[in-house]
């Protein structure tokens, strides 16, 4: 099939209420796309399977992006004047599709809507005309049943234009089941609504308590990582953006952050979009999180922080009942004794988290965030660049070291931070967002505590950094270099300078996903330095930077290890050695049914 055929057979499959089928085939249109390095309808694709998830604004920059490449293909230009119309967008959308109908004027999806847009926009004139060239099309083919349909439509609107009223539908019976309803008492209609449920009451019950469960587990009190279990960094994202607002990104497209864990420590890095979903799917509880770190005031690092410190919150109330419960058991005080000595016991086990923060972040969240005592908060710390800041429990201790980034938050260019975290030997750098600078000051100050893994933020490519090897002065080589991120020149600068065993390669702009893998091979080709793209499950032993194999369950040495990257999704999966066919396709289909469980019972002795 042609790329035109699977849209209009995955449209199909909507309208049947198949999006399942509908998914299938648009992910089968964007792998050939991307086997054909079609980047035309690779945007278009990916912009399509963004509207099944309802994530309409990233489905809009996808085809808009698309429209670059082909700027007179109808179809992106249909589809574009669509997902207009699902923001809201009403006049933005009238004129694509006015400019999909110069392209192609008998595009009759395209009419139909435009008049529609028209209507909403309160201009039946014009739906009139859509309309009246619809009816020609459908005429000239023959098509009686749709041309009945149309004149019914024509009429109404032409009720419109003309100020006439609209005629009740044949049969209306509603205006009487209303006074009939008004006379009964209220019992009625309630047993009414509760009969309809009748029948279906037990299988809706049924996945009502199975989401209650899963939610109980995710929020339990008990910790999912044993206190001795390896020290790990886990990444708990797929994509970034370059912007500053990052729509949550369900299924394929992805926020997230970072999850480090030391000695029965957990620390959550830039929690951003979508970071609680990748959490509890790599089988993760509320109970591991001691910490939370966030680096810059932007959408994409922070946006589940809120959402975190909820959990936290419905964790401590589950605790708070237990411990009501035992003391209510006892027997033994009451009253104000008693609530006394539920708050006393819930200092001891429920659970608090401390907060770093850069200036930004904490200016930003101050309107909700609570500077007193906190149920959920034990500790808030400003973070400044230049300044080292310790997380200590009985057993464990983290520094964490704050460092200049050359990034604009929208508050100010000043208070961005990168950070350096020593794990007790390990020393784990974050770029976060950063530019490069032309004097190699971002680099001297991650030299100076010479990371072993380095977590680099690459951000997008522009076609202006190629230009680097023919500028002749330092000005325009400087000029090569992206604003607000790393790009392609500032992650090969960087990891020139500073060689570290391993680094990864943390956000991505989704137009790169299917060239991960190409960026993180042509760096440890060319430097040297072992890198990997960076994908939600990457899992790296802090002690000696070995990486979690998901087909064997044992972490391998880092520069062993290969990354499948799947035909028709965005997951990209790590694997050592050479494994047999057999077991890594029987890997592969494991993992769904792995999701949600612990980490140390997925992970082989």
């Amino acid at each position: 099939m042609d790329f035109e055929t699977i849209s209009g057979k995955a449209d199909e499959q909507v309208a049947r209420g198949r999006t399942d089928e509908a998914r299938l085939l648009l992910r089968r249109g964007l792998s050939e796309a991307q086997r054909q390095r079609n980047f035309g309808y690779i945007d278009f694709f990916h912009g399509e399977l963004a509207v099944l998830d309802e994530e309409f604004q990233l489905a809009l920059e996808y085809h808009l992006r698309a429209l670059k490449s082909q700027p007179e293909n109808p179809l992106f230009l249909r589809c574009l004047a669509a997902t207009y119309s699902m923001l809201g967008r009403d006049k933005e959308a009238l004129e694509a599709y006015d400019q999909t109908l110069k392209v192609d004027p008998t595009d009759r999806v395209a009419l139909m809507d435009a008049a529609q847009c028209s209507e909403r926009l309160g201009r039946p004139k014009n739906a009139l005309e859509y309309l009246g060239q619809l009816r020609e099309l459908a005429a000239k083919s023959d098509e009686k049943s749709h041309v009945a349909q149309l004149d019914a439509k024509i009429e109404t609107v032409r009720a419109k234009v003309e100020g006439r009223p609209k005629a009740a539908p044949t049969g209306e019976r509603r205006p009487a089941r209303a006074a009939e309803a008004a006379k009964e008492p209220p019992t009625e209609g309630l047993r009414r609504v509760l009969a309809q449920f009748a029948e279906r009451k037990d299988p809706l019950f049924q996945t009502i308590r199975a989401h209650e469960e899963k939610f109980q587990n995710f929020t339990s009190p008990q910790r999912s990582i044993p206190t001795d279990f390896p020290s790990f960094l886990c990444v708990l994202r797929r994509w970034g953006t370059v912007r500053p607002i990052m729509p949550a990104t369900p299924g394929g497209q992805r926020g997230g952050g970072y999850f480090l864990f030391h000695k029965g420590l957990g620390l959550v890095v830039d929690p951003g979009p979508n970071f609680i979903d990748n959490f509890y799917e790599e089988g993760f509880h509320i109970a591991d999180i001691d910490a939370i770190l966030v680096t810059h005031a932007h959408q994409d690092h922070m946006a589940d922080l809120e959402g975190i410190l909820t959990l936290v919150h419905r964790l401590n109330d589950r605790v708070k009942a237990q411990i009501e419960a035992e003391v209510k058991g006892k027997g033994k005080q009451e009253g104000a004794k008693a609530q006394e000595a539920v708050v006393e016991a819930l200092k001891k086990r429920g659970k608090r988290v401390d907060l770093f923060l850069n200036f930004g972040v904490f200016t930003k969240a101050s309107g909700w965030l609570s500077l007193r005592k906190s149920g959920e908060i034990r500790e808030t710390q400003v973070m400044h660049p230049g300044h080292e800041y310790a997380l200590t429990t009985e057993g464990a201790e983290l520094k964490i070291n704050a460092m200049k980034a050359n990034h604009h938050e929208g508050i100010d260019n000043r208070y961005c931070i990168g950070i350096v975290i020593d794990a007790e030997g390990c020393r784990v750098a974050f770029t976060s967002d950063t530019a490069w600078d032309a004097e190699g000051k971002l680099a001297d100050q991650y030299e100076k505590l010479s990371p072993n893994l380095v977590v680099a933020h690459l951000g997008g490519i522009e076609e202006k950094e190629f230009a680097y090897a023919d500028a002749k002065t330092d000005e325009e080589r400087a000029a090569c270099f992206r604003r607000q991120d790393l790009g392609l020149l500032g992650v090969t600068s960087l990891l020139q300078r500073l060689k570290p065993k391993l680094a990864v390669l943390g956000e991505f702009g989704p137009e790169l996903g299917p060239v991960r893998k190409d960026i993180a091979h042509a760096l440890t080709e060319s430097l040297g330095v072992q890198t990997l793209p960076g994908d939600i499950g990457l899992t790296i032993r802090l002690s000696d930077l070995a990486v979690r194999c998901f087909v064997s369950k044992q972490f391998v040495d880092c520069e062993q290890v290969g990354v499948y990257a799947e035909p028709d999704g965005p997951s990209l999966h790590y694997f050592g050695g050479q494994p047999s066919y057999e077991s890594f396709t029987r890997a592969l289909a494991e993992k769904p049914r792995l999701c949600a469980v612990p980490l140390a019972e997925r992970t082989a002795k």
